[in-house]
């Protein structure tokens, strides 16, 4: 990910001695900022099937609650029924590998 600062200079002649001011502009948005306002993962709660809306979608990922990878798949709907009730974690990648993490809870 590239980033870009633009730094904006305006003198003021008032009389000696000269000001100097320093506006400074950042550009950069994160990824994961872009990625969050896009994707959508839903019920949530749920008790089986889960649906993954994103743009530009790879894969997910569902881990539970001590971090141990339970699925990966490429499929935008798949079922959560056969982890038991409990929270657990969604990682959704696009096609850059960029990620979000989402919690879900399975009752």
């Amino acid at each position: 990910m590239s980033e870009k600062v633009h730094f904006y200079l305006t003198t003021y002649r008032v009389s000696k001695p000269t000001i100097r001011i320093v506006n400074v502009v950042d550009e950069v948005l994160s990824t994961e900022d872009n990625m969050s306002a896009t994707i959508s993962v839903f019920p949530n709660p749920t008790k089986d099937i889960i649906t993954v809306n994103a743009p530009d979608y790879k894969s997910t990922e569902v881990y539970n609650i001590l971090g141990k990878k339970l699925l990966t798949t490429t499929h935008q709907q798949f079922s959560l029924s056969g982890f038991g009730e409990g929270m657990y974690f969604l990682k959704v990648k696009n096609s850059n590998n960029n990620s979000k993490l989402f919690k879900v809870i399975v009752n």
